[in-house]
């Protein structure tokens, strides 16, 4: 008998959401925006960004220590550089973003999609 194959859940996110900056800072709640501008460097700490889209965020070097990112989509945003430390990426999409570099020691992927995206030199695990 054939197992069945799992099937990746979609993020859960409404289609018009406003346009925001918000600030990106230690035990942040963000829900159901669309996230703009440029984040480079921004070391947070135990933040929950829920329902949002990023749309061409730089996110460059930047650090996530016990952070939850949840139905979410990314579209044309640079996470390069970013350590992602004992975070939980859950029903997330990327699409065509780029990942040069990413650390993600200790986090755990559920339901998540990459379409085009650039992930060169990220290490791996035996």
């Amino acid at each position: 008998m054939a197992t069945k194959a799992a099937v990746r859940v979609l993020p859960r996110i409404a289609k018009d959401l406003p346009s925001e900056s918000p600030s990106l800072a230690d035990e942040a709640r963000i829900a159901e925006v669309a996230i703009t501008g440029d984040y480079s460097g921004v070391d947070i700490k135990v933040a929950e960004i829920t329902g949002c889209r990023f749309e061409r965020v730089q996110l460059t070097s930047g650090r996530f220590t016990r952070s939850q990112l949840t139905d979410c989509v990314a579209v044309g945003c640079d996470f390069s550089g970013v350590v992602l430390e004992d975070c939980s990426i859950r029903r997330v999409e990327f699409r065509g973003c780029r990942f040069s570099g990413l650390q993600a020691q200790h986090s755990q992927f559920d339901d998540v999609g990459f379409f085009d995206c650039k992930v060169d030199g990220a290490p791996t695990s035996a």
